[in-house]
């Protein structure tokens, strides 16, 4: 018999869904009617074409579904506690499954919110200041630096020039910690050391706003040798927050007197300063005035716009200015841009006055990792519950048996996984705050956890929550709910899904990816920071001491290093501006005028290094040519460095030698060359230098040591420092932990990677846990069989083994490509890299397959040592 032609089976399926049910019948009954007709007289194709206009038509409201009855709750409340009770028990039934589902969720969970936490604090900085959207800092940029500071001249320009700006004001942070010394009442005087502290000129608190508790904003800091503090500065100094009026003595020199009190800082800022001072006599220190190549990165420039004004047109004629407004002989090798109050924590490239900036890209890796640690607890929640199929399947059939619908027993399975996140989340959160504090190292500050209510995180984390739900618990739920019951009381469910294997195998595959991949950036990590530990940085760093000093008195810095060097374990002593490598520089431009007259003028910038006689030897820096400084003030003679050498064209050190080059306008010979050395950290270049001696512009003493006793040696170094600068605090650090603070970011991210890592190990290793009970439950006939037929142990250990081995190649070979991508992108950061090794990748191999088989040895090993009998045996 020839099959009568039928509508498109799709178009039928969406008319039942949405008809309602008392037009169904004869509706349909009439479009089949139709459709037979057209048929005979247009064609099967265009009848096919006219029931589906005809359906489209039809969705009119008087043939929507409706519920029977108005009053049909989505779940009554008793059925909702008798599921919860049920959903208890069955965790309780299977403890150890719901131990390894809480562990990893929680795991993943902790990671994540701390992260939440971490990128929300710096994504919010200064965003919440009023007025923050027309506070801007004024940057010097050019083609391959950056500075944060700007040019004396410059400031004068933009006062001139910019009608635009209301108020403009400089954050002075160019000196050591200064010593605060106050006369409590009995006339006892105290010390203390406070780091946040700032000079600023007086317009600074019509630009910055703080929540005041005395004193007037407007006229705080409007005199000279003013102050305002902090609420709990002043109670720490004072012992109340009252203390206007009150004086203090600034470095034993200045008397400064109190005249407003605030608020703390909140902690999501880049201005931290328990302490601002108004800048008194002279704004601008005499070595940079004048100067239009000069910069000094901790004296920044902010201005206030008006609200009115066009920051488009602004920074267009702001980045034009120089060109008239400098004179024509300065060779001006950068330009001005606004840029900002939101965009300043988050831009590595420049100098930050405050609090370390932290690069949106670190912020991208921070999140993607937070991602893959989820991703990969989801998966083991679900590799986990579909490991459950064949023990509930016919649990899930007697329920389908006594009248309970698909849509009943997945809103079941969604409300165990509801429970089981929620016990998740508030394990995690209950252990947030001491993991917190545990990772201030890591994360670069303190962070509580009331920040969460603060940054008006609760909807995100709600959001978390259901998204977590849904990533972990529909497919598992979805699974179960469409089990034959037939099927399922007869025991055959594994016959019907073992088809889904390639699902959940795929779902192991990125498990593997993820840790391999996590692995690969550690390793990485790992051997650029053995390398920064291991470079060699031009100077002798070891057993040397840095002091920063508290005056420039020529008779006292005198006197201080001859009695240090009276001490047979103190080698050598120096003095300088900022030690052999600092983060922050001192820049100036030079000329130099080459002898050779068919030769033009070179032009540039240079790092300075203001030092004494014996800086080159204390420090050991090697001398190419020429000789030392000889006398503490040869102010006319200069030693250059290879870089600046290769830079004014000249090959030989001795061709250098007796040649003049202007610094900073002052004309210099130079007497020698001394070789290169970093004067940074290994994130920059080599940088051109010159040193000058000049022992009244030193900020640090440098002092070698070579006794063996060295708290002998440490304690009459500091009862000679404290003898010869009385009230002065000593304090000293080891070069070397000077050169590890350069790579603080570094380390963070790479205990980051450690931590991230482990974490991801830890939630693999459950999945994989998951995934062998599964497949050990669908062949445990097979084992049985292979046992009676003469297998071993081993031999069933090593079919498991393969089974997953070709899970860990295949997530090696998707993890190498994106971690080599993530690491060179990384490793693009530092002038001075390692390169990417095949070693690496083989290691991090080598420890996936490990973890598998530790994973998966225990599991196999009890399947594999089963009686045969009962795994063969059939009801």
């Amino acid at each position: 018999m020839k099959n009568l032609p039928s509508p498109p089976l799709w178009i039928q399926r969406f008319f039942r869904w949405y008809c309602n049910q008392s037009h169904q019948e004869h509706l349909e009954g009439d479009l089949f009617e139709l459709f037979e007709r057209r048929v005979n007289t247009h064609g099967l194709r265009r009848a096919k074409w006219y029931y589906f206009r005809d359906v489209i038509d039809l969705v009119r409201p008087f043939t929507l579904r409706r519920n029977i009855s108005p009053y049909y709750p989505f779940i009554y409340p008793d059925m909702f506690f008798h599921q919860l009770k049920t959903v208890l028990r069955n965790m309780r039934r299977n403890a150890s499954f719901t131990l390894i589902n809480v562990l990893g969720l929680t795991l993943s969970l902790i990671a994540t919110l701390v992260i939440f936490l971490k990128v929300g604090h710096d994504l919010n900085f200064d965003r919440s200041m009023p007025a923050a959207g027309y506070i801007f800092r004024v940057l010097a940029d050019g083609s391959d630096h950056y500075h944060a500071g700007i040019p004396e001249p410059v400031y004068e320009v933009i006062r001139t020039n910019f009608p635009q700006i209301e108020a403009m004001a400089v954050i002075d942070r160019n000196f050591e910690v200064p010593v605060l010394t106050i006369t409590d009442e009995n006339g006892q005087k105290k010390q203390f050391k406070e780091e946040q502290v700032a000079m600023v000129w007086p317009e600074y608190l019509k630009i910055f706003t703080y929540e005041w508790i005395a004193g007037n904003p407007l006229t705080a800091l409007e005199n000279p040798h003013s102050a305002v503090i902090a609420r709990s500065m002043a109670e720490r100094m004072y012992g109340t927050s009252d203390v206007v009026g009150k004086t203090f003595s600034l470095n034993q020199e200045t008397e400064m007197l109190i005249t407003g009190v605030y608020n703390d800082p909140p902690l999501s800022t880049n201005f931290p300063f328990l302490l601002l001072m108004s800048k008194s006599g002279d704004l601008v220190p005499p070595w940079l005035k004048g100067q239009w190549n000069s910069f000094a990165e901790t004296f920044q420039l902010y201005v206030k716009i008006n609200p009115h004004a066009d920051i488009d047109s602004l920074n267009a004629h702001l980045a034009g200015i120089l060109k008239t407004a400098a004179p024509k002989e300065e060779n001006i090798l950068y330009t001005l841009r606004l840029q900002p109050l939101k965009d300043i924590h988050l831009d590595t490239r420049h100098y930050a006055i405050g609090k370390p900036a932290i690069s949106r890209t670190t912020l991208g890796a921070l999140v993607l990792i937070a991602v893959f640690l989820l991703i990969s607890a989801c998966i083991n929640f679900i590799n986990l519950n579909t490991s459950l199929i064949f023990q509930r399947a016919k649990e899930v059939g007697l329920r389908k048996v006594l009248g309970s619908q698909n849509g009943n027993i997945f809103r079941f399975f969604m409300l165990e996984t509801g429970v089981l996140v929620i016990i998740s989340f508030f394990i995690a959160i209950a252990l947030t705050p001491l993991v917190l504090r545990q990772a201030e190292f890591i994360l670069g500050e303190k962070l509580p956890i009331s920040l969460v209510g603060q940054l008006g995180l609760w909807p995100w984390i709600l959001a978390f929550f259901v998204l977590v739900c849904l990533l972990a618990g529909l497919y598992p739920a979805f699974l179960l709910s469409r089990i034959n019951p037939v099927i399922a009381l007869k025991n055959k469910v594994e016959k019907s899904y073992g088809k889904g294997m390639s699902l959940r195998k795929g779902l192991m595959v990125m498990q593997f990816s993820i840790s391999q991949m996590l692995i690969i950036c550690m390793l990485v990590a790992m051997q650029q920071m053995q390398f920064f530990h291991n470079a060699p940085m031009g100077f002798d760093h070891t057993a040397l001491i840095e002091v920063k000093t508290p005056a420039n008195d020529f008779q006292k810095l005198k006197q201080i290093k001859e009695a240090f060097l009276q001490d047979p374990s103190i080698r050598s002593v120096c003095f300088s501006n900022n030690g052999a490598a600092a983060d922050g520089y001192w820049q100036y431009d030079f000329a130099y005028l080459p002898q050779d007259s068919q030769k033009t003028e070179i032009k540039g910038n240079t790092h300075i290094k203001i030092v004494d006689n014996d800086y080159i030897s204390t420090y050991g820096i090697e001398l190419v040519a020429g000789a030392p400084f000889a006398e503490w003030d040869t102010l006319s003679y200069t030693i250059i460095n290879e870089t600046l050498l290769k830079m004014i064209g000249l090959n030989d050190g001795n061709e250098a030698l007796g040649q003049i080059i202007t610094i900073g306008g002052q004309k210099y010979q130079i007497q020698g060359v001394v070789k290169d050395f970093h004067l940074q950290s290994l994130h920059s270049e080599i940088a051109p230098a010159v040193l000058i001696c000049d022992i009244h512009n030193t900020y640090t003493c440098g002092i070698k040591i070579k006794g063996q006793n060295l708290n002998k040696t440490l304690a009459h170094i500091s009862f000679t420092w404290e003898e010869t600068f009385p009230g002065n605090v000593f304090e000293y650090r080891f070069l070397d932990d000077i050169i590890a603070s350069f790579y603080e970011n570094e380390k963070r991210v790479m205990e980051l990677f450690q931590l991230a890592a482990i974490i991801a190990i830890c939630i693999g290793a459950l999945g994989l846990f998951g995934l062998i009970s599964l497949i050990a439950a669908q062949r445990n006939k097979e084992i049985g069989i292979r046992k009676v037929l003469g297998a071993s142990v081993g031999n069933i250990l090593a079919i498991f083994s393969a089974d997953f081995g070709w899970l860990v190649l295949l997530g090696f070979v998707i993890a190498a490509p994106f971690a080599t991508w993530a690491m060179l992108s990384w490793l693009e950061n530092f002038a001075y890299r390692i390169p990417l090794q095949l070693g690496v990748f083989v290691l991090a191999l080598l420890a996936s397959g490990l973890i598998m088989l530790l994973s998966i040895g225990w599991k196999t090993f009890r399947v594999a040592s089963m009686n045969p009998v009962d795994a063969i045996r059939d009801e």
